[in-house]
């Protein structure tokens, strides 16, 4: 960019023309961000004086050199000096004037403390430009320096650990997967160490994981990690698989404390029970399994309430539509034969019922749905 200043010249003297970028307002602008996008604030200067003289040396530094958002930042310009007069008093500097690019000005010594802050008066980060600005004794002729301090983010340490199975319902003897999702939401280059288990008299490793270092990037990475559960040899029962992982210092091996300690944990409950695979099975030929286990899980069967004698006798349960023949019909089979004739006499052995698949499930796993155990119906003697 090309750019023309004219000015107009009032009185001897000496002064600087800097050119800054600013906001809509008129405002001077503070750069915010960090990472590769962002952008430093240079000024453009332009030095002016029509006054006889030696102009003093501004010079000046500070610490810490890399400076965190609410930090307290020392600058001293101890070291500025008028070449024509550094063996007066204060080096021939007679004052000092402080712009710390965030608001904020002070005429003072040549060592100031300063925390950048925003009003009412919070710290911030970003890239300020900060202006020293120093007076010569003898001839009154000013001279500045001016050095852009980034101020950083405070460190975060922040991973977190996410885990999934293939399946959360198994029967022993099944091959699951476990994946596992490691997630840096810090921003330093942290070195992680982590393992998956599961209980069973005690805890079982699956895998271990140690010196898992930044990505690219340098944060904010995420990685995912695959691992094998076999069940066999696993008896029934509920089991808690889980991922844990530690923030390590890489020089002497001590845990670092995470800002948020919840999330370096995932756990995933896994039940498992076993099913007879070689019997029985669901009409069709449909293999009992966990995914079919349930309440009117069996086809074409809808659970209802036991209505009593009622449905043994005239088998409207489980699927037997047989009724036992009554001396007083004639013989007649059927749920048509019940009408107008007597309950079947004392002593007639009723045929035994065929055993319904759902009833051959361990009693554990019968649902509502289950037939109930056949009763007897209450016989009477015919009057006639």
């Amino acid at each position: 960019m090309l750019l023309t200043v004219v000015f107009n010249v009032l009185q001897v003297g000496a002064t600087s023309i800097d050119i800054v970028q600013t906001t809509h307002t008129g405002g001077r602008k503070t750069i915010l961000g960090f990472g590769a996008t962002s952008i430093l604030y240079s000024p453009v200067d332009a030095y002016f004086r029509n006054k006889p003289g030696i102009p003093p040396a501004a010079t000046f530094n500070y610490s810490p050199i890399i400076s965190l958002m609410g930090d307290t930042v020392t600058f001293d310009a101890s070291s500025s000096f008028d070449p024509d007069n550094s063996e007066a008093t204060g080096r021939g500097i007679s004052n000092y004037l402080w712009d710390f690019g965030d608001g904020f000005q002070t005429i003072g010594g040549p060592v100031q403390q300063h925390i950048f802050t925003a009003p009412p008066n919070i710290p911030i980060l970003g890239n300020f430009s900060v202006t020293l600005v120093v007076t010569d004794s003898d001839n009154n002729l000013p001279m500045r320096q001016i050095i852009v301090v980034r101020v950083s983010p405070p460190p975060v340490h922040d991973v977190a650990v996410s885990l999934t199975l293939s399946k959360i319902t198994a029967i022993p003897g099944d091959t699951l997967t476990v994946q596992v999702a490691l997630i840096d939401r810090g921003n330093q280059a942290e070195n992680v160490d982590f393992n998956v288990t599961y209980d069973y008299k005690g805890s079982i490793i699956i895998s271990r994981e140690t010196g898992l270092g930044p990505g690219p990037p340098l944060f904010g990475w995420v990685r995912l990690f695959n691992y094998t559960l076999a069940t066999g040899g696993l008896p029934d029962g509920t089991y808690d698989v889980t991922a844990r992982a530690v923030l390590v210092d890489r020089t002497t091996g001590a845990v670092i404390p995470d800002l948020y300690p919840e999330n370096n944990e995932a756990s995933v409950e896994l039940t498992l029970f076993a099913l007879d695979r070689t019997a029985p099975l669901w009409p069709g030929g449909t293999k009992l399994s966990p995914s079919n286990v349930g309440p009117n899980s069996v086809p074409g069967h809808t659970a209802k309430p036991f209505q009593g004698d009622q449905d043994l006798v005239q088998g409207q349960r489980c699927g037997d539509t047989r009724t036992q023949p009554s001396k007083k019909s004639g013989g007649q089979q059927g749920p048509s034969a019940q009408q107008g004739r007597t309950p079947t006499a004392i002593g007639h052995r009723r045929p035994k019922r065929p055993r319904h698949p759902v009833n051959a499930l361990p009693r554990r796993l019968q649902g509502r749905h289950a037939c109930p155990t056949p009763i007897p119906a209450r016989q009477r003697r015919s009057t006639s």
